[in-house]
């Protein structure tokens, strides 16, 4: 755990969580897989997401396209996991027309139903407290979620951990710009003291540097694709959300 010497969180009261990657584990089971394992996922996507449905030529070379990308990406070990071209299948399926929004997002749920269900949401070591903590402490802390997950598929995640009903609001299918998380950053603060805020999340370029920006305390659960000295300074850096919230425990309850 790493704590900036000027951190400004006075007296926590309200935390801001992201969800995937930060409450469920889905990136970092997914990314664990085998090259072939993390392709069937994207495969997987593709078929849920055309299933029923004819496509043209130009369509099925756009989504060989993204698979073709996707197996190179994995066989380089770039720092990608399943998830990213995940997003492209259904951006393709929305661009093309294959599907409009409503019928994206049943089947995004039908696809995260089947992760989940298929690996779970916890991982040994990372998020296996996240849940309880959320949950036991909403006597003492607000917590609000903000997630780029439709209301469906996020449904399912917050279902599977038991946190359905665990947050004061629920912002969904929220683009991580400085444009659209700064008014929902101010929705929620209100009027209230910034330093009894927390941002958490694992993306170290969209809410947590907007956040900080913004002049609201942060902390970014950073899982080793930024070097640790190249990054500005939120207030606390963890390896994992459980070492997260074990020092929020320890030292802000």
């Amino acid at each position: 755990m790493l704590v900036s010497p000027s951190k400004r969180i006075k007296k926590l009261r309200y935390v801001v969580w992201d969800l995937t990657g930060t409450i469920d584990a889905m990136p970092v089971k997914l990314k664990k897989l085998d090259v072939e394992k993390r392709m069937h996922w994207v495969w997987r996507s593709k078929d849920i997401f055309t299933e029923g449905l004819t496509l043209s030529n130009h369509q099925k070379k756009e989504f060989k396209k993204i698979a073709h990308g996707a197996r190179k990406s994995f066989e380089r070990n770039d720092d990608v996991n399943p998830l990213h071209f995940i997003t492209y299948m259904e951006s393709i399926a929305l661009h093309e027309k294959i599907l409009d929004l409503n019928e994206r997002n049943k089947r995004l749920k039908k696809l995260f139903a089947e992760i989940a269900d298929s690996l779970g949401l916890v991982e040994e070591g990372y998020n296996e407290h996240v849940a309880e903590f959320i949950i036991s402490t909403r006597d003492c802390l607000t917590h609000y979620l903000v997630t780029n997950l439709p209301k469906e598929p996020a449904k399912i995640v917050l279902s599977r951990m038991g946190l359905l009903g665990a947050f004061e609001r629920i912002f969904f299918y929220v683009i991580k710009s400085k444009q659209t998380f700064i008014p929902i950053l101010k929705q929620i603060i209100k009027n209230r003291n910034k330093e009894h805020f927390l941002v958490i999340g694992d993306e170290y370029f969209k809410e947590i540097e907007i956040a900080h920006n913004a002049g609201v305390p942060t902390a970014w659960i950073n899982t080793g694709r930024i070097k640790k000295e190249h990054y500005f300074h939120p207030e606390l850096v963890a390896d994992s959300p459980d070492e997260l919230v074990s020092y929020i425990g320890e030292n802000y309850l």
